[in-house]
């Protein structure tokens, strides 16, 4: 019997980013790589800032060093996590980033006894005023003996600092590193807080042009899995929490350098950035970092309201999004505004970057674009590999109303024209009783995909109020609707989901056309998941008759079929087919017509999309020319037949989550 499974389904559950900004007291600066230590004990470097610019830039080296914490996983997480895990998500920077590299092995400095500092003027540098830390910490590791300096520490006398001297033998150091890495794998408070899977930050920042040089990462273990469908999420999160301790984070942003190895923002007499506030959270960069811009007119349901949002505003930065966005007044890229500290600032803006893997939570998909590539470059700390670069659609030439406005705005203005106001939508997908489901590709085709407007037990924010009308909602519940990522402003938009088949507890799939696996067995609709699928509309929802009888699967606007590039044109695949089938053009129907097992006439009409979107070279379509594919049974008369048992009762159910993602 077909469809005798309840299937479950929702939106896949969005992994917020769970960075916190070291606190300032637990970063070391000012650590001299390249120097020598002479016989009064005082330090000597041997580089100044003119001879470090002019350096050559070469690939980096990350060096991963395991605490005993790793070895409390199992054999099968420990296995993953060595000889794939850290390794596909380092191998990826040390792949994108060049640095200028020092000759010595790389040691730390290590950590004083309390927060109180002295200025060793022989060396121009702080010194311990209390003496060093029994042990030096990055994050919850321990940093090795072996890999640290001597003690550096002043006595004050008489008001005056006297006394500076380096206590003890340094340690042998790492060799052939560019940046130290601690992992660990620890049960924490943050891990159990926020569905964590990982969270890293940096440590110590080198002397001459302020680059991080050691952080930390903790995996958390309740969340390490070995399963097919979450290794993506897993890399992409190492990857993406190691990039804050390299550079992306608010902690680092007062440090950035120009091409010259000059700072970005004003220094103390200390060679440090003044504090933003009393709190001690971070160092104040400079307007030419981030800037602040009011956007004054900003489109609500309710009325404009003005609207403030923080902008990197760097050369490269500001060069990049205005290539992406084609917008060429736009002040720089957008950061996220949302979500507190950690998450705010430290992350590109979600409403307008959504799947960049650098916005503040993991949704679909995610790619590490040029923007975050141009950010890395304009700390003055590397030259990146920009073929590395993954492309990002969203929001790909979408112009400056897409991105200086709201999506509210967006999506009125778009409506208003007949005109299509993807990547957004507005169809619910449930009203909190029932669901609503239908259907989509998402914008890169790579995935089906629903649309996260859900209703929410208070009224949004006025800002956030992104829709005046709403299909099947009176204009009073229109405060309560938005979309369920909040970092995205709330603004809806097609989501990739998960589904649960409850006859099968371990049985796991979700939307991702690539992923083989992924596709059900007694398919209605003849997709095809693999490495070479991707998602194509149908024009209505499919159909079987027979005997007079008609069911129709209402819930599907949407599947994941093979596609190939054949002479220019696009083709299609479907599930057992004997051949592809070709689109001739964008809007081409391609009709599918199938004789069950058991009599019924199944039929869909597979809509084709542009070439270009799925294509590298694609033939000029003949304007005015209009092409119908017919696929498989072409019968003019729906079957009926005596010996044919009545058809089953339909079981499929669609049951949605209501948590918000």
């Amino acid at each position: 019997m077909r469809w005798a499974v309840l299937v479950f389904l929702s939106a896949v559950r969005a992994k917020p980013c769970s960075y916190q900004l070291p606190a300032i007291d637990d970063v070391v600066t000012g650590v001299e790589i390249d120097a020598r230590i002479e016989n009064d004990g005082h330090h000597r470097t041997k580089r100044s800032v003119h001879h470090a610019r002019s350096e050559h830039f070469q690939p980096m080296r990350i060096h991963l060093h395991y605490d005993e914490t790793i070895l409390g996983l199992s054999e099968e997480k420990l296995t993953y996590v060595l000889h794939s895990l850290l390794p596909s998500a380092i191998g990826y920077w040390e792949q994108v980033l060049r640095v200028r590299r020092h000759k010595n092995n790389l040691l730390l400095k290590r950590k004083c006894n309390e927060t109180f500092f002295l200025w060793d003027k022989s060396v121009r540098q702080l010194a311990c005023g209390k003496g060093c830390a029994a042990a030096t910490t990055c994050g919850d590791s321990i940093v090795p003996p072996a890999h640290l300096q001597p003690c550096h520490y002043c006595e004050l006398r008489n008001d005056t600092t006297d006394g500076c001297a380096t206590e003890g033998k340094p340690g042998e150091g790492i060799p052939e590193a560019d940046f130290v890495l601690y992992v660990s794998s620890k049960q924490t408070e943050r891990c159990i807080r926020n569905d964590t899977l990982a969270y890293a930050a940096h440590c110590q920042q080198e002397a001459l042009l302020d680059r991080p040089i050691a952080g930390h990462v903790n995996l958390c273990p309740s969340a390490l899995s070995t399963h097919s469908h979450d290794q993506e999420v897993l890399i992409s999160t190492v990857k993406h929490e190691v990039l804050h301790a390299l550079g992306f984070s608010a902690g680092l942003y007062a440090f950035f350098r120009d091409d010259e190895g000059k700072p970005r923002t004003k220094r103390n007499q200390y060679g440090r950035p003044f504090l933003m506030n009393d709190a001690r959270s971070h160092f104040k960069w400079d307007r030419s970092t981030i800037d602040t811009i009011l956007r004054t007119d900003w489109w609500t349901a309710e009325g404009a309201v003005i609207h403030p949002v923080q902008m990197m505003v760097t050369p490269r930065v500001r060069a990049e999004a205005r290539r992406h966005f084609g917008c060429a007044r736009l002040e720089g890229a957008e950061m996220e505004n949302q979500g507190g500290e950690g998450t705010a600032i430290t992350h590109w803006e979600k409403r307008i970057f959504e799947n960049e893997a650098m916005t503040g939570t993991h949704t679909q998909n995610p790619v590490y674009s040029r923007m975050t590539f141009a950010l890395l470059e304009d700390t003055g700390w590397y030259r990146v590999n920009y073929s590395m670069a993954e492309e990002l659609h969203w929001g790909a030439g979408l112009g400056c109303d897409f991105v200086k406005k709201s999506c509210g705005e967006w999506i009125s203005a778009r409506k208003a024209n007949r005109s299509s106001f993807s990547p957004f939508c507005d169809h619910v997908k449930h009203d909190g009783k029932r669901s609503l489901v239908v259907t989509k590709c998402n914008l890169q085709r790579d995935s089906v995909a629903l649309c996260n407007l859900i209703p929410y037990s208070k009224k949004l924010p006025i800002e956030f109020r992104n829709l005046d009308a709403i299909p099947g909602v009176q204009k009073a519940g229109l405060p309560y609707y938005g979309g369920s990522v909040e970092l995205a402003d709330y603004c809806p938009y097609n989501q990739e989901f998960e589904w649960k088949i409850s006859s099968e507890a371990e049985k796991r799939r979700d939307s991702r056309c690539e992923i083989e696996t992924n596709r059900l067995e007694n398919d209605e609709l003849m997709e095809v998941y693999g490495h070479n699928s991707r998602c194509f509309d149908f024009l209505r929802p499919w159909t079987e008759r027979k005997c007079g009888k008609i069911r129709t699967f209402h819930q599907y606007m949407a599947g994941c079929y093979e596609h190939s590039c054949i002479d220019g044109s696009l083709h299609i695949g479907l599930f057992n087919a004997s051949s592809l089938h070709p689109c001739r053009h964008e809007g081409q129907h391609v009709h599918i017509r199938k004789i069950t097992e058991d009599g019924w006439l199944r039929e869909g009409i597979l809509l084709c999309p542009r070439c270009s979107e799925l294509c590298s070279e694609c033939a000029e379509e003949k304007e005015g020319t209009i092409y119908e594919e017919y696929v498989g049974d072409p019968p003019l008369d729906e079957p009926c037949s005596a010996t044919v048992l009545a058809p089953t009762v339909l079981l499929f159910s669609l049951i949605l989550s209501i948590g918000r993602s």
